[in-house]
């Protein structure tokens, strides 16, 4: 079994009012992709164009969703844990968070920025 954990831009170090300012330096290079963990063994980084947030395995297609760059993103698991877009959505603003539904069938994202919500179909 593998585990994700997505990227995000390295803000709490750049912004002033962060309680990380000035404690920890700004990464050289921020890398936009997907970290890939097996057995708490990193074993790889999906390199993408975005930055992703929250991640979710969905209940019996055996991909993974996630909500990037105003899009939720859906990705075929290979072999060795790497992940590959193969379909993505508009989500209508800029997605914090989104679950599946129990049957699979549906997404709800919670946009942030628009302060909105939408419902997309997963198929």
């Amino acid at each position: 079994m593998y585990s994700y954990v997505g990227s995000s831009p390295a803000a709490q170090v750049k912004v002033s009012d962060s309680p990380a300012y000035g404690k920890l330096p700004p990464p050289a290079v921020e890398k936009k992709g997907v970290m890939v963990y097996r057995a708490g063994e990193r074993v790889g980084f999906s390199e993408l164009k975005y930055h992703v947030g929250w991640m979710e395995k969905h209940p019996s297609n055996g991909c993974v969703y996630a909500a990037g760059s105003g899009k939720l993103r859906a990705y075929k698991v290979a072999a060795d844990g790497m992940l590959e877009e193969f379909s993505s959505a508009d989500a209508l603003g800029n997605p914090a968070h989104f679950c599946l539904s129990a049957d699979g069938a549906w997404a709800l994202c919670a946009n942030y920025s628009a302060s909105t919500l939408s419902v997309l179909p997963i198929a």
